[in-house]
């Protein structure tokens, strides 16, 4: 998934600094960049600590977004897939239970995973882009604690 504020506007380009700005494709990524690991994340990470920078490089990619998208997916048809008998029972101990508990359980473990180190990449707030201040990634953050919740 891509945010919505991960990509460049013309507030983010400064013109008004001489020398070259960014014009190519790996420019703009590599100010992009820039301006998501900028700040100090955690109140730990500065910009560009070697923590931050992988997990960027990680995260940030067509692969982990299709990867999410991929989970997403799976968990809504598990769930739509899921007898409500077993969504009301809590001792079924049968194959399927396990199947549906398991699943659950693995994708609530890997959408936290992917939240936790988005909240590493960006600061949770107190940055220039943190990971609170994107509308998605306060969707997820929102679904992330109700799994738990639930």
């Amino acid at each position: 998934e891509k945010d919505d504020d991960d990509s460049l506007d013309d507030n983010d380009i400064d013109k008004s600094t001489p020398g070259p700005q960014p014009s190519t494709p790996v420019e703009l990524l590599s100010k992009q960049k820039d301006l998501i690991l900028g700040g100090t994340s955690l109140s730990l990470l500065r910009p560009r600590h070697p923590l931050r920078v992988k997990l960027y490089d990680m995260m940030y990619n067509q692969t982990t977004d299709k990867v999410i998208l991929f989970l997403v997916l799976y968990s809504t048809v598990v769930l739509a897939m899921k007898p409500a008998t077993l969504r009301k029972s809590f001792e079924s101990s049968s194959a399927e239970a396990l199947f549906y508990t398991a699943s659950e359980l693995i994708t609530t473990i890997l959408f936290t995973v992917e939240a936790a180190c988005k909240i590493i990449v960006r600061g949770f707030f107190g940055t220039p882009r943190p990971y609170i201040s994107n509308g998605w990634n306060r969707l997820d953050f929102l679904v992330v604690v109700f799994l738990w919740v639930e």
